[in-house]
């Protein structure tokens, strides 16, 4: 491969950037829930009240502080924070993809048997990764974080420089709590940028320059956001990490569900890795991408054994299958001849074509464990979405983008809006589209306690609630009795619902006003709210249907 950047390489990389917006669009169906906590945030902020949830009370329930602070301008302006998180989230999903191939084809430069075609594979595995497709309409800050590690992983492995990969692992450290393990967990491909020409005292004296520039950067800034949790919120770690502390589930199961969901290609790529430290080449990219799965696993075995959505809280290793897997193709390309690299070319466009549908679309008959932390698995299949489009109807399909959501959660904080007046304060066990819809000027106690320090630290107990006095408490209903247990299995909180809703001292003050059942007959949740009994508003109990209707909906789901 020749050294110098060409036009059509410049026209194609231009042509994949825009092939990921195109298709950020077309596969589209709403935001995550828990990206509406963020907003509230950041619209508190906007107006003046600080990084708060609830005004006059700084409590740290979000865990994103970098992403929260990149979406104070638009808010500022005026702009909608749902579509301006998705184009930042898919704006780092193209610097991704670009990165990935910059860094194949400085590595592939100088190799005769490399083909010209393995650098563009690298980008097109990343463009085409499910589970990045996945995230990447959310709202939340998780293909930004996950793309933040993975160019720093990208850089150091090219050669690149110390201090850039710095500033890349310092956004991931700002992007969520746990990334300081994954930018610590790059210093040995740091200590592995060796120049084979340069003496042992100068190499030795160079190594130690480039961590110490590495390292200053994300040290630097968690020692920063340490400080400011703690002069701002009184703490040393976010509100949200102490709530979730007893909610885990099994993180083996977590792991291994990861690598059987994707079909066995991330331990492929793990194979990539370690053959990767034979060669100077890419040994530095070896060694980093080897961390980085040892960081994941054990954060995920220790700390991040949490039930959740499209494994989430794995999002730093989702770029790794690709980046493995090329680093195996490649060295497979360069020891093979004759029909051997015909077989290895035909593996490598196989792998590719087969990248957008590795994650099973439903669990085997009695294997639901397989897809634990990952329930919504035929929507984070990229093919599924786009056999789902039927017709390329960009137009439409960019309209519901743009659009507020439509589903029930929403629509259940529009209908508590317009039943209360502002200020009037409200119990709630879901905090995202429900506590953004129903209005900043309405505080919100988290029954969960994300967003409550008494509830996080010792649960919710019935002295705190009753003395809190909420004028309503609305907690997401279960229709049908036997969902729960299969679908929440797990979930504490549940139980702890029932008891707080049956316990005579929470009847005595508190009765049912309202039944939010869907208007889409086939959702089996709905919201159950309660009022006080001394409260001005005497009338009856009423079911009032919210959310989105049948058509709307099926017009939503298949996506026009």
């Amino acid at each position: 491969m020749t050294n110098g950047i060409r036009r059509g390489e410049i026209i194609g990389l231009c042509a994949l950037v825009a092939a990921i917006f195109v298709l950020s669009v077309a596969t589209f169906l709403q935001q995550g829930e828990d990206s509406f906590i963020s907003f509230r945030y950041v619209q508190q902020a906007a107006a003046g009240h600080g990084l708060v949830f609830n005004v006059g009370e700084r409590v740290e329930g979000y865990s994103n502080l970098l992403w929260v602070l990149l979406l104070v301008p638009f808010a500022w302006l005026g702009m909608p924070l749902g579509p301006c998180s998705q184009l930042i989230a898919t704006a780092s999903f193209a610097t991704l993809a670009v990165v990935a191939y910059l860094t194949a084809r400085r590595l592939l430069h100088g190799m005769q048997s490399a083909p010209g075609w393995l650098a563009w594979w690298l980008a097109g595995a990343v463009a085409l990764d499910p589970l990045l497709h996945y995230h990447d309409d959310r709202g939340l800050e998780t293909v930004t974080y996950s793309a933040a590690i993975s160019a720093a992983l990208l850089v150091l492995g090219s050669g690149g420089l110390p201090w850039l990969a710095g500033l890349l692992a310092g956004a991931a450290v700002l992007l969520r709590p746990e990334g300081i393990l994954f930018a610590m967990a790059l210093v040995p491909a740091v200590a592995a940028l060796r120049d084979p020409f340069a003496r042992r005292r100068e190499e030795t004296r160079r190594i130690a320059i480039h961590l110490a520039i590495y390292m200053a950067i994300p040290l630097g800034l968690f020692a920063a956001q340490m400080l400011f949790r703690v002069l701002y919120y009184g703490e040393w770690v976010p509100n949200t990490v102490l709530a979730k502390r007893h909610s885990g589930v099994d993180g083996h199961w977590q792991l291994i569900s990861y690598a059987l969901t994707r079909a066995g290609v991330p331990l492929l790529s793990i194979l990539g890795f370690a053959l990767a430290l034979r060669s100077p080449r890419f040994r530095a990219l070896g060694i980093g991408g080897l961390c980085l799965y040892a960081a994941a696993a054990l954060f995920q075995l220790r700390a991040g054994g949490l039930l959740n959505e499209g494994f989430r809280y794995l999002a730093p290793i989702f770029p790794l299958s690709a980046i493995g897997c090329w680093l195996l193709i490649t060295q497979l390309v360069e020891l093979a001849r004759g029909a051997a690299a015909r077989l290895t070319r035909l593996a490598a466009a196989l792998v590719l074509i087969l990248q957008p549908v590795l994650l099973f679309a439903a669990p085997p008959p009695g294997g639901r464990w397989l897809l634990q932390g990952n329930g919504n698995a035929p929507r984070s299949r990229l093919l599924s979405r786009l056999v789902e489009a039927q017709t390329w109807n960009l137009p439409d399909r960019l309209r519901w983008y743009l659009a507020d959501p439509v589903f029930i959660n929403a629509d259940a904080g529009r209908f508590m809006a317009a039943q209360s007046q502002p200020g009037t304060l409200m119990a709630a066990d879901q905090m995202g589209q429900f506590g953004y819809f129903v209005g900043m000027d309405r505080p919100v106690i988290d029954l969960l306690g994300l967003m409550d320090r008494e509830v996080a630290r010792h649960g919710l107990r019935m002295d705190y609630l009753l003395g809190r006095k909420p004028t309503m408490v609305v907690v997401e209903a279960c229709l049908d009795t036997d969902y729960w247990p299969a679908t929440w299995r797990g979930k504490a909180h549940v139980a702890s619902l029932r008891d707080t809703l049956n316990d005579d001292r929470f009847q005595a003050e508190y009765r049912p006003r309202w039944m939010l059942p869907p208007r889409y007959t086939n959702a089996q949740l709905g919201y159950l709210v309660y009022i006080r009994r001394d409260s001005a508003d005497q009338q009856p109990f009423e079911q009032v249907p919210v959310g989105a209707d049948e058509a709307t909906i099926r017009h939503v789901w298949r996506v026009f």
